[in-house]
């Protein structure tokens, strides 16, 4: 009984450790390719950070307007360097005496204070 725990143990031991050594070979031959500049992978990065924050919800204190320019970012050039991205965001509006008037811009907003607080 207890060879056949020990096999078992060693198995799992073997599978975990193949898994986590092939993982890092992984790891480390994609940041090789980063290093070397290869645009094609840093490309593939930012998609899928890009689509890691478009599946995440906002995150506490940030205007879901905000969050959702952030979310509507997309990838327009990728060099060995730097990448450049598109986004937008809009501002919020309201009609005072028959005028369109901007409350808030993207770059300014924040969260609302607390009802009966002075900011």
């Amino acid at each position: 009984m207890i060879l056949l725990g020990m096999l078992i143990v060693g198995g799992i031991f073997l599978v975990v450790g193949w898994a986590v050594t092939t993982e890092m070979l992984q790891h480390r031959a994609w940041r090789r390719r980063v290093a070397s500049g290869d645009t094609d992978i840093i490309g593939a990065l930012i998609e899928e950070a890009l689509n890691t924050w478009r599946r995440a919800r906002p995150p506490k204190g940030i205007h879901p307007g905000t969050w959702a320019g952030v979310q509507s970012a997309q990838l327009v050039a990728v060099e060995p360097d730097g990448a450049t991205l598109s986004a937008s965001a809009e501002g919020e509006f309201r009609t005072e005496g028959g005028r369109r008037v901007q409350v808030t811009s993207p770059s300014t907003r924040r969260s609302p204070s607390p009802r009966g607080s002075s900011t």
